[in-house]
């Protein structure tokens, strides 16, 4: 997860995302958050659906195999890393189809309400 943590702005730059799920429950994910100084997501699967839908759930125990998936355009699994590909980002990026953010548009500039003077009765100006 450090690797990841300290590859983050690069990773973001490019387009891509980071999110670590866990069977964890909320507190321990969000408590290891905090001490990792992880800029991306956590989410707990503490129930193991996730993990069973990714095939991942370990029968009999409350944990997961640790595997990194690569998710495309229409949910398709581009690629998935296991054993210490898992926690190394550079298997993952190589396998992403990174696309550079585009940047946001720049704020339209302030504009001032343009007032028009008004004749007055008298024949001067408002």
């Amino acid at each position: 997860m450090k690797a990841f943590r300290d590859r983050y702005a690069s990773i973001e730059k490019q387009g891509a995302e980071v999110i670590a799920i866990s069977m964890d429950d909320r507190e321990t994910l969000a408590k290891f958050k905090r001490e990792l100084g992880a800029p991306f997501s956590f989410v707990s699967d503490a129930d193991g659906r996730i993990a069973t839908q990714f095939g991942v759930r370990d029968p009999g125990d409350r944990h997961a195999s640790r595997k990194t998936f690569v998710i495309g355009e229409g949910r398709k699994v581009l690629a998935v890393e296991a054993g210490m590909f898992a926690i190394d980002p550079d298997e993952a990026i190589a396998a992403c189809p990174l696309r550079p953010r585009k940047p946001a548009p720049a704020p339209a500039p302030a504009t001032t309400p343009q007032t028009t003077a008004k004749p007055a009765p008298d024949g001067g100006t408002r």
